[in-house]
């Protein structure tokens, strides 16, 4: 895998989790730094939002965002 591959499979993984290629094997891994955490698979991104927010699936709608210490909510995700 190029640099530039790396870098696109960077983007698109969890808040502090990184990929390099394992000269061994050629084989990309994933870690984090802040946990020490490996991984051969790839992390899931999940919805990052602003902190306080937590979501929630509705059953008859859609996704819910709520602030869990204000008590605000919204149909559409947070920003900040």
């Amino acid at each position: 895998s190029t640099a530039k591959e790396a870098l696109t499979e960077s983007e698109a993984l969890p808040s502090g989790w990184e990929c390099a290629n394992d000269p061994n094997s050629g084989k990309t891994y994933y870690f984090c730094r802040t946990t020490a955490e490996r991984s051969w698979t790839k992390p899931v991104l999940i919805d990052e939002l602003p902190a306080g927010w937590k979501s929630a699936k509705d059953p008859n709608s859609s996704k819910l965002y709520y602030h869990h210490s204000d008590g605000r909510t919204s149909w559409t995700k947070p920003t900040e």
